[in-house]
């Protein structure tokens, strides 16, 4: 055991009280800078994948796994979620259970967010007391606490990434000292890293704990003599329970979702709206027939454009590199690229193996179609272990060559007055735009003491990125429910069962958006009430809104958020 591990085993005596102060620090510092940012500027949900994620955690607030198909599905059909078996989003499980925790906790699923980040960074620097001393760990720890890509991206958005970046620094953390010693806490450690990338990032998360595991596995073989006994009672048992238990709540989530324990979720999702794979050597789906345009259009050109651009060496090339500057502009904002210059190769010593893990694990993400920054958040607390190493030894090189003593404490207060200018920035930018004005409708219409049923419609070149029509995990219950426009006679039925609600049109690509009567349905209404309608369960039929009612004019919708910003 090398002197950097020996002078980092914070692990019990004297040694504990030290440890625990800078965790109070670094997740009280994280606390307090997610909620503030938060307050100065609320965040709405943007993109598909945050709507997707709030509806699993509606779901699980609630106390169901999954929501009963609604008989009127096809007029709420929309990106990232089924409708078929059940109601649900298609993605894993863990942000939407963090999300209901924060909505069950404090009333806002963004304080799951919230707590989130406290575990990402109490996480990060227990991994980096493993591969360096408590002075250099409290660095890490403050740097992941504020950086800027990190804090007002995943901190201020509901699509994740803190939760994978905990699950990273838990398995790599757990690593380090698990080929050094045997112990039951560590394995019990690395089970809930891979817990939380399973429920997460579930294929960067798999490519991980692989090459993890192969360099444990190695060290293992290597060491004389060969603790059997210790390192199946005390590292391998300990880690088998933990993932036991995974494979059977992931199978129960699955069966309680799509009805079968093996098929996941995503994968009903694909099978009944994709047509672009999910790895590059895999073929497109045949055309699919689509009920609505908007829904085509993303799977047919926006998904499909992703494959068709990487189909030559030149566009796999481009876009590769594309996708990967804005990865490291996420991860390396402002002063936080510059720790990397003073990463001396031929000095890493041990790290260099869980670089090659890291060199590894990002090949592998790049078979897949679509590399958004946040896919590779399992690998995130090594970039910061990357940046305390350049630190380290610029810190060295100040003193030795420089004769300067304090060139890093110089270093990282320049870093933190730019994360207070760069928040500063972030929260008074402008929040005009469709993701705001929606939740204004929203917020006005559920003060109403009526009830609501909005129809969408959009025009022909209506931007895919823009979708109104996500709705609660309970639609009935709901005080405002979205849907599709559809043609007369199936906007007809879906009034006669929400025969309670007010009922609007919203015609989301106008200049000024804003709600109005919606009338187009009187000649089918009376017809299609006798006839025999889906059952429901809530409050008794009574007419819809007049045609004299109406609400204030919205402000004029901004320019599309697009993805490539995160």
């Amino acid at each position: 055991m090398n002197g950097a591990f020996a002078r980092s085993r914070a692990l019990g005596g004297h040694t504990v009280s030290r440890p625990s102060i800078a965790v109070s620090l670094l997740a009280g510092l994280t606390l307090v800078i997610g909620v503030s940012v938060s307050l100065a500027r609320w965040p709405e949900p943007v993109f598909h994948d945050e709507f997707a994620y709030l509806l699993a955690s509606d779901t699980f607030a609630e106390g169901r796994l999954a929501n009963p198909p609604h008989p009127m599905w096809r007029h709420f059909e929309t990106f990232h979620v089924i409708h078929q078996p059940t109601y649900a989003s298609k993605y894993p499980p863990g942000q939407g259970l963090m999300l209901a925790l924060g909505q069950i906790a404090l009333g806002t699923p963004l304080a799951g967010v919230w707590f989130s980040s406290v575990i990402a960074v109490v996480s990060c620097y227990w991994m980096l007391l493993g591969w360096t001393s408590r002075k250099w760990s409290f660095v890490g720890g403050l740097i992941c606490a504020t950086h800027p890509g990190l804090q007002l991206v995943w901190g201020q958005s509901y699509w994740g990434g803190w939760l994978a970046f905990a699950g990273g620094a838990l398995v790599v953390g757990a690593a380090v000292r698990m080929i050094h010693r045997h112990a039951i806490r560590d394995a019990l450690l690395m089970g809930t890293g891979a817990v939380l990338l399973a429920l997460t990032r579930s294929f960067e998360g798999f490519v991980l704990c692989l090459a993890v595991g192969a360099w444990i596995a190695d060290r293992w073989l290597h060491s004389r003599p060969i603790l059997w006994r210790e390192i199946l009672g005390r590292s391998v048992a300990p880690l088998a329970a933990v993932l036991a238990l995974l494979v059977v709540g992931l199978g129960t989530y699955n069966k309680a979702v799509t009805g079968h324990a093996t098929t996941m979720p995503y994968a009903s999702h694909e099978a009944a709206y994709g047509r672009c794979p999910l790895f590059l050597w895999q073929a497109p789906q045949e055309a699919r027939t689509y009920q609505h345009e908007e829904i085509a259009r993303f799977h047919n050109e926006w998904s499909m454009n992703w494959y068709h651009d990487q189909e030559s060496i030149a566009g796999l090339i481009k876009t590769k590199s594309d996708m990967g500057w804005h990865s490291m502009k996420l991860f390396f904002p402002t002063l936080l690229a510059l720790p990397l210059v003073f990463v001396r190769p031929w000095k890493l010593g041990r790290l260099a193996r869980i670089v090659g893990v890291l060199f590894i694990v990002w090949l592998a993400t790049q078979s897949t179609v679509w590399n958004f920054p946040h896919y590779v958040a399992p690998l995130a607390p090594l970039l910061i272990l990357l940046m305390v190493w350049g630190l380290r030894h610029l810190s060295i090189l100040g003193r030795r060559r420089l004769g300067v003593r304090h060139l890093v404490a110089g270093l990282l207060m320049l870093h933190l007055l730019s994360f207070v200018s760069i928040a500063n920035n972030y929260v008074h930018a402008s929040q005009a735009g469709w993701a705001v004005e929606r939740a204004r409708i929203a917020a006005k219409l559920a003060t109403d003491d009526d009830k609501h049923l909005i129809f969408v419609r959009y025009d022909e070149d209506h931007s895919v990125y823009h979708e109104w029509v996500y709705n609660h995990a309970d639609i009935d219950g709901s005080k405002v429910v979205w849907a599709r426009e559809m043609g007369p006679e199936q906007n007809a039925e879906l009034i006669d069962y929400f025969v309670d609600r007010k009922v609007w049109l919203l015609e989301a690509d106008c200049e000024n958006t804003q709600l109005v009567p919606y009338k187009n349905h009187s000649a089918l209404a009376g017809e299609l009430a006798r006839r025999e309608l889906p059952a429901r369960s809530d409050s008794p039929r009574r007419t819809s809104s007049s045609a004299n009612e109406t609400l204030p004019t919205m402000n004029q919708a901004a320019r599309q958020r697009s993805t490539n910003a995160a």
